[in-house]
């Protein structure tokens, strides 16, 4: 579920809490098992938590799988900018109070966050604003 110009931004995924901190660890680093998730995570979950979260992500359309060597592997079906698209709106209009983009120029000074991914996720911000 990558976003492209003809997609409506109402198609933007809201992401848990759970969905964000295992997409967070699969960005731009590959395929992962669902234990390589499990290990990297921060978290006090359960292996069958983590299974069950990445499963459902799978039929959410968050993620895609394929089986390698007998073992299924999963990488992000969406990008970074798509997945926090929603959370910086809601940041900025019920948290803080800001114009969205006031928001999204924070993300300048992460590292987290590449250039290309910051103008996607700039783009992205526009385009829910005009829908208001």
């Amino acid at each position: 579920m990558t976003m492209s110009r003809a997609t409506a931004m109402s198609e933007l995924p809201e992401l848990t809490k759970a969905e964000y901190k295992i997409l967070n660890v699969m960005w731009g680093e590959g395929e992962f098992s669902i234990r390589e998730v499990h290990e990297t995570l921060d978290s006090d979950w359960a292996l069958s938590t983590t299974k069950t979260n990445i499963e459902r992500m799978h039929r959410k359309g968050l993620l895609h799988r394929r089986n390698l060597h007998g073992m299924n592997v999963y990488r992000p079906a969406i990008t970074r900018p798509v997945g926090l698209a929603r959370w910086v709106r809601f940041f900025a209009d019920h948290v803080l109070g800001m114009d969205t983009r006031a928001v999204v120029s924070m993300f300048g000074k992460s590292e987290n966050i590449s250039d290309e991914e910051l103008a996607e996720l700039e783009k992205l911000s526009a385009r829910l604003k005009d829908e208001d």
